[in-house]
């Protein structure tokens, strides 16, 4: 009896010494900061300073920048054949205290270099899936085999669907939409939680903002065409307000980019939908470069040139922001998928780093992305990568 009395003490205690020390591994109350995460702290510091004057239009109106920090990196994984594989793309929180308000998004170059992303994305519904699980905010992302359909998990398995993005699935789209509707329950009954990583949503690493308002101001640009709001940072920093036109539930991403920029130099409100119906292609059908200089063209008046690469960003990046000319741009996905259209409407230079702030007709608010080599514009969404291939770069109007 003795000795089985000490069998069962030796095992607690040595029980209670392997819970304390996975938790105090997991949860380590003061981050050490690696030299990847002073990386991404520092560019997406620079980041926030450059939108800070314009937050609003990011969604962050009501967010106070004194109270910012970065959370640390969520396990994200990719179903793929009926397994999940860690993507290569990291996302972090950006928090306000203990709240998530942003999402920066993180792919790295051939060298290692961390290039950012900023933007609201599922920061909502990642604060709301995380809400719900008050005794618990352990949390993994999973995206589905396209890549495109987002959903939150818990060590429980509980799950919730917080974001999609649409792509040529090949499909009907209203097939498509109901399907990622429909609960994959076959996907997490599989899923082994001690096969995948859950990352606890806290705040860890303060970010330090300076804010110089004296250096911000909105000011009018006045052509013989329009009379356009722009806001500048400084002489190396401006921002065009180009209306956010959205593509829906539909591939009209290249129309909602050309309405973008076309509603802006006119005046004019055109929805995506208007612009495809004007060229006479379908709401699914797509489009391409072609298409929205035809629209550009046709619908405003305005004649663009058409180059298959990417803008400089010293010369024409800024010599057309400069001039009050967003500009219209195509990037191209590393899966070989459907490609994706934005404006670029902003841009920033400093010693602290270039930064391009875009309309993506896929989001309700502004977007911005660093940019590490003149000429290379990449962002990601899910294990995907889009890279800037093309633009339209306006030359008379």
């Amino acid at each position: 009896m003795v000795r089985e009395s000490i069998k069962r003490i030796l095992g607690l205690f040595l029980s209670c010494v392997l819970i304390c020390g996975s938790i105090d591994f997991a949860f380590a109350g003061d981050k050490v900061e690696t030299e990847e995460s002073q990386q991404i702290k520092s560019i997406v510091t620079n980041l926030l300073e450059n939108i800070y004057s314009e937050r609003d239009m990011y969604g962050l109106e009501d967010i106070s920048f004194d109270n910012l920090y970065l959370g640390e990196k969520i396990s994200a994984y990719q179903e793929q054949n009926n397994e999940l594989k860690e993507i290569s793309v990291a996302y972090y929180p950006i928090l306000e205290n203990d709240k998530v308000v942003a999402i920066a998004s993180v792919i790295y170059d051939e060298a290692g270099t961390p290039m950012v992303q900023i933007g609201r994305r599922f920061a909502s519904e990642l604060q709301a899936f995380t809400e719900k699980r008050a005794d618990s905010n352990l949390v993994a992302l999973v995206f589905d085999e396209t890549g495109q359909v987002l959903y939150a998990s818990d060590i429980e398995k509980n799950y919730d669907c917080i974001d999609t993005f649409i792509k040529d699935t090949g499909d009907d789209i209203t097939t498509y939409t109901n399907e990622l509707q429909a609960e994959p329950v076959s996907l997490f009954e599989s899923i082994n939680s001690k096969d995948i990583e859950f990352t606890q949503i806290k705040s860890e690493i303060k970010l330090d903002l300076k804010q110089k308002e004296e250096c911000q101001d909105i000011y009018n640009y006045n052509s013989d065409s329009n009379n356009t709001l722009l806001s500048r940072a400084n002489k190396d920093s401006k921002y065009l307000n180009v209306p956010i036109v959205l593509q829906g539930d539909y591939f009209l991403c290249w129309a909602a980019s050309a309405a973008s920029v076309g509603n802006y130099m006119t005046g004019k409100s055109y929805t995506a939908k208007n612009i495809a119906k004007k060229m006479d292609i379908g709401y699914n059908d797509g489009g391409g470069i072609k298409d929205a200089k035809r629209a550009l063209k046709n619908v405003y008046s305005i004649t663009t040139n058409r180059a298959s690469s990417a803008p400089a960003f010293t010369t024409t990046i800024m010599n057309q922001i400069q001039s009050g000319n967003p500009i219209w741009a195509g990037f191209g996905a590393n899966d070989g998928s459907l490609g994706h259209a934005v404006v670029l409407r902003g841009y920033s230079s400093s010693s602290q780093g270039a930064a391009l702030s875009y309309m993506d007709p896929n989001e309700s608010n502004y977007q911005v992305m660093s940019v590490r080599k003149d000429g290379i514009y990449q962002f990601a969404y899910g294990p995907i990568t889009y890279t800037c291939e093309c633009y339209l770069e306006i030359s008379d109007f």
